[in-house]
């Protein structure tokens, strides 16, 4: 799939809440609804103050020259190799000046964020949710064991397909004796985009977004946002 498109399903639900991007939601919903991929599309997406940086970061590492690039989208969002050659010392250098942490996060935080990336920190979606305590988007407010579940990117595989909603078979995070971890055999209503409706079939795979669907994905790519979503979950509760 072209990378911009991709990007998109993954930004909408999100923007859709206006949690973050533009204040333009009807532009990006029309795009994924469309299935247009333009400057346009690629203008908006840039203004994303926390993933754009991250995206143009991964392709920096690599090599590559387009930050939409679908293996750079794929390794932010969901985990690929891309993610193997990233510096450990340019990663810290990204997350104080191409994130602007110390303005974003007190001090104290932004020792407990920068000091993962010897620990094996990357630049993945589930890293900045679950180890940035603060949400930096338009809404500077502490995340919740909810908002942290809602806005890392959930995989799941399809039960059912009705009325526009997939039921799926998922985990949730949870949180008990001072650790974050996930319960797993959980079952979730998702909503599905108007490009989306009617596609999915029982047995199929899922991500998904703030409780809305992002995309059909594969065994192998379950696998790598199972593992890198489980490694920065294990870095978050260090610091918890």
């Amino acid at each position: 799939m072209n990378g911009l498109l991709l990007c998109a399903r993954y930004a909408l639900a999100p923007n859709l809440l206006k949690y973050c991007g533009p204040m333009h939601q009807d532009t990006l919903s029309g795009y994924v609804s469309e299935q247009v991929a333009d400057k346009g599309l690629q203008e908006y997406l840039s203004q994303f103050e926390t993933l754009f940086p991250y995206l143009r970061f991964i392709a920096t590492e690599n090599g590559i020259s387009d930050p939409f690039d679908p293996r750079v989208v794929e390794s932010y969002w969901i985990g690929n190799d891309l993610l193997t050659h990233i510096s450990m010392k340019q990663f810290w250098g990204h997350l104080i000046d191409g994130q602007s942490l110390k303005k974003k996060i007190p001090q104290t935080m932004v020792k407990w964020v920068v000091g993962k990336v010897p620990k094996g920190a990357l630049p993945h979606h589930s890293f900045h949710v679950l180890n940035v305590f603060l949400r930096t988007g338009h809404h500077a407010v502490a995340h919740t064991l909810l908002t942290m579940d809602s806005c890392r990117i959930g995989w799941g595989k399809v039960q059912s397909n009705k009325n526009h909603m997939l039921t799926v078979e998922t985990q949730q995070l949870s949180y008990k004796d001072g650790q974050l971890f996930f319960q797993d055999r959980v079952t979730k209503k998702l909503t599905v985009p108007l490009s989306f409706r009617n596609s999915f079939q029982p047995g199929e795979y899922v991500t998904y977004h703030w409780n809305s669907v992002c995309d059909r994905v594969d065994e192998t790519q379950v696998r790598n946002l199972k593992k890198y979503t489980l490694w920065h979950l294990y870095l978050a509760n260090q610091t918890i």
